[in-house]
């Protein structure tokens, strides 16, 4: 009777600590771990906002085959991590595709860095970037930007917090130029007059060259910033940015038509060729306003004009050259060439008179959506 009794109560006991145990489940929620949260894919959006390009390529940044590379610091109370650690994504015609994918998390807050070279030609070979998890910077080691090694660097930062409204909307990466660019073109003005009298005929491009400039540089590129140029003390030498005609082209501007100096559509011109694009900017490191202060351009060009001989009568002829130099800051209201700007000038020949004009114009952002799924 008492081991029967000492088996029930045995299995009282059990059944008692059975009623009393809970099973329990810890559920990892986050997105990584699930695979089921929103993932982080990069889209083009066109019709929302205005399409733009590098300096070098024909059609806008949301291109088939263009790449970005990116960085994302994932923030929260407990401190902070690479999230995704310099991945490049590629455009394939209808998305920016990158592995591995990531995913949204539900807290804390996403630094985004992007950034992306544009060489002129094959053989240009573009300083490799570095990335800074510690400040988020970028930094672009020194190099020598001539006509030549013509290349653009674009880069965006976006920062997005989990707790805002609506976090998981697109986020828009607007990709900035690290460089300035510049035009310069050539106008006819004089007034022509084909007749036998007093008068100028035609007017021909000679030469044109840059002096006194910045070519060589470095940069460190942070968010909410502008970019820290520090360039080196090598002002260039006019071959470095100098165009001409060749000895058997006869390149005559036409009567207020503007010559585009650095065109490639400019077939006068010699090394006509894709290195600067058809709208003919060049890019260079920007420049401060001391920097600018000694930055020179020289023109050459050469006037037909009439001419009287008491023995033959009046004629055209081909008179010498005439070479003109002027200070770039002291032209115009320019005194600087900034990061990201484009920058035109006209210079438009009278006779054996020279006016100049500059103007600023924005450069476009190339933007990309860090989209949902």
């Amino acid at each position: 009777m008492k081991q029967n009794f000492g088996h029930i109560l045995f299995i009282y006991l059990l059944s008692l600590a059975a009623g009393c145990t809970e099973t329990m489940v810890i559920e990892d929620t986050s997105a990584e771990a699930s695979g089921t949260g929103i993932p982080i894919l990069f889209s083009s959006d066109t019709q929302a906002m205005p399409e733009s390009k590098s300096q070098f390529e024909p059609d806008n940044i949301n291109t088939a085959g263009n790449s970005i590379m990116v960085y994302d610091i994932h923030t929260t109370d407990t401190g902070s991590d690479m999230y995704i650690d310099g991945s490049e994504a590629v455009y394939d015609g209808t998305d920016w595709k990158y592995n591995p994918v990531k995913y949204w998390t539900h807290t804390g807050t996403h630094s985004f860095t992007a950034y992306s070279y544009y060489n002129s030609t094959d053989e240009v070979r573009a300083p490799d970037a570095a990335y800074n998890r510690t400040d988020e910077s970028i930094v672009i080691p020194e190099y020598t930007i001539t006509d030549t090694t013509q290349f653009d660097f674009m880069y965006a930062y976006e920062t997005r917090s989990m707790n805002e409204q609506n976090p998981y909307r697109p986020v828009e990466l607007d990709m900035q130029h690290l460089f300035a660019a510049v035009q310069f073109n050539v106008v006819n003005t004089a007034y022509i007059n084909g007749q036998d009298n007093d008068g100028v005929r035609n007017i021909r491009f000679i030469s044109f060259s840059l002096d006194d400039i910045h070519v060589t540089g470095s940069a460190t590129i942070t968010p909410d910033a502008s970019p820290t140029i520090t360039l080196r003390d090598d002002s260039s030498s006019s071959s470095l940015f100098s165009r001409s005609r060749t000895a058997v082209e006869n390149v005559v501007l036409e009567h207020n038509q503007a010559y585009n100096v650095y065109s490639s559509l400019n077939n006068g011109l010699q090394n006509g060729d894709d290195k600067y694009g058809e709208d003919g900017f060049i890019l260079i490191w920007p420049h401060t306003i001391a920097d600018f202060s000694e930055a020179t351009a020289t023109l050459t060009y050469q006037m037909e004009t009439w001419h009287y001989n008491w023995w033959t009568g009046g004629y055209w002829e081909w008179d010498n050259p005439v070479s003109v130099t002027f200070n770039l800051a002291s032209k115009g209201d320019v005194n600087n060439w900034r990061a990201g700007r484009k920058y035109i000038y006209n210079i438009n020949i009278h006779d054996n008179r020279i006016s100049f004009s500059v103007k600023v114009v924005p450069w476009i952002e190339d933007e990309i959506i860090l989209d949902e799924r």
